[in-house]
C-alpha cells in the first residue's frame, strides 16, 4: 500500500530533478554560446580578490622542457605567484607556470608537464574539478594572455567556477621569437586573432554535438 501511495510522488520527483538538470545544463550550454558568439575579446578585469581559493592560469604558446621559458609563459607566472604571495593561496595550472613559480611562495597542483600541449577546454574542466574538491568555494583569480583569458573565463564559468580576472593580465605580452615547440599562432596578434575566433567556433560546434 505504501508503494502504491508514494511511488506516484516519487515518480513525479524524479522527473521534476532530471527536468531542472536538463535545464540547468540547458541554460550553461546556451551562455557559453552566447559569450563565445560575442566579438569581445578582452574579459572584465578585477582588482578585489575577496572570497578567492585558488588562482588558476592556462598557458600561452608554449616552452618545452629544460628550456628558457618564452616571454608569454614567464610574465603569467609572474603574476600568478605575485598574487599567490598577496592573498596567501595555492596556484593551479600547467607545468609552463609551475616550472616557473617558486615553490616557496605557494604550492602548486598542475595537470601536465610543460611542452604538453593541453586544449583550454580539457584543462580548465580539470581545474574546475581540482578547486571544487577542496570544498572551499568557487571564486577563483584566474591569469592568462589577455587576448586568451576571456575564453578561458567562459569555460570556467561554464564548468562552475566563478572567475575574477585579474587586471594584471594587460601586461602579458606576444613572444614572435622563433624556438622548438613553440606555437605559430601564439607569435603575434594577426596570428592569434584569427585563432581565437576559429577556436570559439570549435568550442561552439563541440558544445552542439554533445562533446563537452
Amino acid at each position: 500500500m505504501c508503494v502504491q501511495v508514494y511511488t506516484p510522488q516519487l515518480c513525479f520527483t524524479a522527473c521534476s530533478f532530471l527536468y531542472n538538470k536538463r535545464q540547468g545544463e540547458f541554460m550553461s550550454k546556451f551562455q557559453l554560446v552566447c559569450g563565445l558568439l560575442n566579438p569581445r575579446l578582452k574579459a572584465m578585469y578585477s582588482k578585489d580578490f575577496d572570497g578567492a581559493t585558488a588562482v588558476i592560469a592556462a598557458p600561452f604558446n608554449r616552452y618545452l622542457p629544460n628550456e628558457t621559458p618564452d616571454v608569454s609563459n614567464a610574465q603569467i607566472a609572474d603574476i600568478a605567484g605575485k598574487i599567490c604571495k598577496q592573498v596567501g593561496l595555492a596556484f593551479l595550472g600547467q607545468g609552463e607556470q609551475v616550472d616557473i613559480l617558486d615553490s616557496r611562495v605557494c604550492s602548486v597542483r598542475y595537470r601536465s608537464q610543460a611542452g604538453a600541449w593541453v586544449q583550454t577546454h580539457v584543462l580548465v574542466r580539470w581545474i574546475a574539478a581540482e578547486v571544487l574538491k577542496l570544498g572551499k568555494g568557487s571564486t577563483v583569480v584566474l591569469v592568462g594572455h589577455p587576448h586568451h583569458v576571456r575564453r578561458i573565463s567562459l569555460l570556467a564559468r561554464y564548468y562552475r567556477l566563478n572567475p575574477l580576472v585579474s587586471a594584471r593580465c594587460e601586461s602579458v605580452p606576444y613572444d614572435g621569437s622563433d624556438r622548438e615547440g613553440a606555437q605559430w599562432w601564439c607569435k603575434s596578434v594577426w596570428r592569434y586573432i584569427p585563432w581565437e575566433y576559429a577556436s570559439r567556433a570549435v568550442l561552439i560546434a563541440k558544445l552542439l554535438m554533445g562533446q563537452i
